[in-house]
């Protein structure tokens, strides 16, 4: 059984208390400073931990590799706030056994809205990869709720080999996740991730109360040994641990029990080379979105609740406007508005292990997050307005044009209704 380990690193801008007060006097949509003191807390206690106990591992244990998938967002916060965490990921992500995979450049969920977006953050996180980390990505961690055709379509169009995405279990065909498939129409790479391995490693490796804890070597071991296929793709999301406190600690004996086990050298692979090692077990065709994590939104084929699905609708109907004008500025905060995280935080789930409700502690309420969403939308369509370049204003209706005067002396043609025209043309 391979073992193919990705770390996923993201940490997003939080949204300020931006009241119906502020619309139209004030852009600054985003709480930097709470940001910023969230950002310094996780980088002192999980980043830079992680960062330097795998460098101490990759040295001690040449039989360890993994994978790494920073968002753009995250790093441009480190470059800006935090650059002694940055060194240490460039070190990292250096280092010829660790992979570095792409994303969406602002986390955000674009496939469903707008595939030239999706494709645009793509590359402009391709591109701020190989600056920072000297590296080309050829893997794509699908950071959506949801996986189809387009994700692989648009991954090409990209420059992308490959795509990590969680499983399929709601599509007829029972795919295992422990095994290589490959796209039916592009023939790109698909690597299904282990949900149960990594929600244990995550969710539950802290855990007293927990039937299998404590987690070692040994019963590492035993879980892999157990499992059925080809390969284990196991995601350990760093902004996860970050959050809990009970986790920091945890994560490096997780991180000591795999390097026990990296003494077998054939035992860790990189998405590159499962594709070199392993051949696709069958061929995947999925035509329509197919939600990949749970949603206690029944009523929605897609998991978003009615807030969810508005702000979608809302924002991504300004993408024409904002590509239009030059206020790069303010297509940024626009595009920082994309990220997933702003939509997880309207979530109404009372299950806190679910996805969708994790970001739900960042406000009062996913009502307070709505509210503060909507309202700096608001001011970006209002700043849109008095641009002069946009002809239309934000919901797409022209504006009240003036209405032209017929010539003097010319009598104003009358328009029949075209069956009636048609009727006088027969006439004539």
């Amino acid at each position: 059984m391979l073992i193919n380990i990705i770390f996923k690193v993201h940490q997003p801008l939080r949204l300020r208390e931006y009241t119906i007060f502020d619309i139209g006097l004030n852009d600054n949509y985003f709480d930097r400073q709470r940001t910023e003191s969230i950002l310094s807390e996780a980088c002192k206690n999980t980043y830079e931990p992680v960062a330097k106990s795998l460098l101490k591992i990759l040295k001690e244990q040449p039989g360890l590799k993994a994978s790494f998938c920073l968002s753009g967002t995250f790093t441009e916060l480190l470059k800006s706030r935090n650059k002694s965490t940055l060194n240490w990921f460039k070190k990292l992500l250096s280092h010829e056994r660790i992979e570095v995979i792409s994303q969406t450049f602002f986390n955000s969920v674009s496939i469903l809205n707008s595939r030239s977006e999706f494709e645009d953050e793509l590359k402009l996180h391709i591109k701020e990869s190989k600056k920072l980390f000297g590296k080309s990505p050829a893997f794509m961690l699908n950071t959506s709720r949801v996986y189809f055709n387009d994700v692989a379509d648009s991954a090409k169009n990209a420059g992308l080999k490959g795509i990590i995405t969680a499983g399929l279990e709601k599509l007829p065909e029972a795919y295992e996740p422990n095994h290589l498939f490959r796209d039916k129409k592009t023939k790109l790479d698909i690597i299904f991730l282990n949900r149960i391995l990594s929600e244990d490693i995550i969710n539950r490796f802290r855990d007293k109360k927990w039937d299998e804890w404590k987690i070692n070597e040994k019963k590492l071991s035993s879980w892999l040994a157990a499992q059925k296929g080809d390969i284990a793709t196991i995601l350990i999301d760093l902004e996860k641990v970050a959050r809990d406190e009970e986790s920091e600690g945890s994560i490096l004996k997780f991180l000591n029990a795999i390097a026990k086990l990296g003494k077998a050298k054939d035992c860790f692979v990189t998405p590159s080379e499962v594709k070199l090692k392993l051949k696709p077990a069958k061929n995947i065709d999925v035509l329509f979105p197919v939600l990949i994590e749970e949603s206690c939104e029944k009523n929605n084929p897609l998991g978003f609740n009615t807030m969810q699905q508005s702000a979608l609708k809302k924002v991504y109907a300004l993408e024409s406007y904002i590509k239009k004008t030059k206020e790069k500025e303010l297509e940024k905060s626009w595009r920082l508005l994309l990220d997933s995280e702003n939509f997880s935080s309207m979530s109404i789930s009372d299950n806190p292990e679910s996805p969708f409700a994790q970001n739900s502690k960042l406000y009062e309420s996913p009502y307070e997050a709505f509210i503060y969403f909507m309202n700096c939308l608001q001011d970006i369509r209002l700043r849109l307005i008095k641009n002069k370049k946009v002809k239309k204003d934000a919901h797409g209706k022209k504006k009240n044009p003036k209405k032209s005067k017929s010539p003097k002396g010319d009598r104003a043609r009358k328009v029949l209704p075209r069956n009636r025209r048609d009727s006088a043309k027969k006439l004539n």
